[in-house]
């Protein structure tokens, strides 16, 4: 098929263009073509990918064609809503154009589409949903990209071993495919993506209690080190074991690593960039530096597409975790149901961090694994900086009650990391992303959490 032609796209989040370009000239010749009519009127989603774009009818009608090349026989089947169409217009086997391409235009998401009729895309590919695969899906993080992603019509396959409290996604658990699995176990790892082959994986599982990483060393390191080797290396294997079947599996791989490698920093290197030397102070802090490292060699070896983030503090509903904004909502909420005397501990007040909310984050994540380079690193973080006494003085501001504080040295680290300040300029050039949410709301959404809990 001669006279490939490019066929610009707007993307449905409206903050950029892209061309879709096939890497092959000349001659195509495929056993089977797909072809896409879209009627006039209709309504178009769109996601863009690394490697792909995916389109799925929203309203209107459109139907997707087999056709034979040899037999020249058709299957029509009729789209329902939410079904998708993904195109790889980067990969020579997975797409062609014809001279007569839909032009698909708009300024909204979703997109409209203009004067279609008796036009078609041509493609070689099947309909496929897109699918994240998140690791810990019961956690704090994960809840809240999960509620992200269904939320645009995609799928979550979420992994949970079977002691993990689920309580976070109970709301949405009959809308995530379970997967049972173990980072521990490379076995298990294999075997889930092996069944499950996502468009993106979401490595977000691990040991995240810095003080519990002092009392479970060997168990923190482990599992947030050896059990990023068994992900990363089950990836390998599945995608070198679908090659040989010549199939095609090769997600984009989001390695949640930590601001906590950075350790404590001097003033000088304030704002934090990705390029600041690791200084880890605890056992959790040393096993992320193990989750970060072995990202960046998967990459560089294997071709593995991993993307590393360094997230600063983040918070809001649905934290257990007994950081400092937590354990003082707790507190705060358990006094105000007279279930605690009006004291409340704490530890280092003069500890300087910058906060940012958990529903900013996953949006980050989000973007990160569709517009961010493989092989790269990236810190994201809030804008509001404050030391750890004022966000206490702004949280024991949405009290009525009079509460008193006091310094418990129980709650004191041996080696507290301070100065936590990002410099985010990086991810935030490569992909537009600033927080929605401000300080102030993501303390009273935290104390209104645990409000409605104590």
């Amino acid at each position: 098929m001669k006279g490939l032609k490019h066929e610009t796209i707007s993307p449905a989040h409206g903050d950029e263009r892209r061309t879709l370009t096939p890497m092959f000239n000349g001659d195509f010749t495929a056993n089977q073509i797909k072809i896409l009519k879209i009627k006039k009127g209709s309504t178009l989603g769109n996601h863009y990918h690394l490697y792909h774009e995916t389109f799925y009818l929203l309203e209107g009608e459109a139907e997707y064609t087999f056709e034979d090349i040899k037999t020249k026989e058709r299957q029509k089947i009729d789209l329902k809503k939410s079904q998708r169409v993904t195109i790889a217009p980067r990969i020579a086997h997975k797409a062609v154009f014809t001279e007569d391409t839909i032009m698909i235009e708009g300024t909204e998401d979703p997109y409209v589409s203009k004067e279609v009729n008796d036009k078609e895309y041509i493609i070689n590919d099947n309909i496929k949903m897109i699918t994240s695969l998140i690791t810990g899906i019961g956690g704090f993080v994960a809840s809240h990209l999960a509620d992200l992603i269904l939320g645009k019509g995609e799928k979550v396959v979420g992994t949970y071993r079977w002691t993990e409290d689920l309580s976070r996604i109970e709301h949405i658990k009959d809308r995530i495919t379970m997967a049972s699995m173990d980072l521990n176990d490379l076995y298990s790892c294999i075997k889930t993506l092996e069944e499950h082959k996502p468009d993106y994986v979401f490595h977000l599982a691990a040991q995240s209690y810095p003080s519990d990483s002092f009392i479970y060393p060997k168990i923190t390191i482990e599992t947030n080190t050896i059990g990023t080797y068994n992900l990363l290396e089950a990836v390998r294997i599945v995608r070198e074991n679908e090659k040989i079947k010549g199939e095609v599996f090769d997600p984009v791989v989001h390695v949640c690593s930590s601001s906590e490698v950075y350790g404590l920093v001097t003033e000088d290197l304030v704002p934090i960039k990705e390029t600041c030397r690791f200084n880890p102070a605890n056992p959790y802090a040393v096993g992320k530096v193990g989750t970060d490292m072995l990202g960046l060699m998967y990459w560089t070896n294997y071709k593995v597409k991993t993307i590393r983030t360094r997230m600063f503090t983040h918070t809001g509903p649905r934290r257990s975790m007994m950081s400092a904004e937590n354990s003082f909502a707790k507190q705060i909420a358990l006094i105000e149901k007279g279930k605690q005397e009006p004291l409340l501990k704490h530890g280092n007040l003069n500890s300087i961090r910058t906060w940012a909310d958990v529903r900013d984050a996953v949006r980050a994540y989000y973007l990160l694994v569709r517009k961010c380079k493989p092989g790269e690193v990236y810190n994201i973080g809030g804008t509001t900086t404050k030391t750890i006494g004022e966000m206490l003085k702004y949280l024991l501001s949405l009290t009525n009650k009079e509460i008193k504080t006091e310094q418990d040295l129980k709650l004191l680290r041996p080696y507290d990391v301070t100065l936590q300040i990002p410099d985010c300029s990086k991810f935030i050039n490569e992909t537009g992303w600033k927080p929605e949410y401000s300080f102030e709301q993501t303390m009273q959404d935290l104390l209104d959490w645990w409000r409605e809990r104590v």
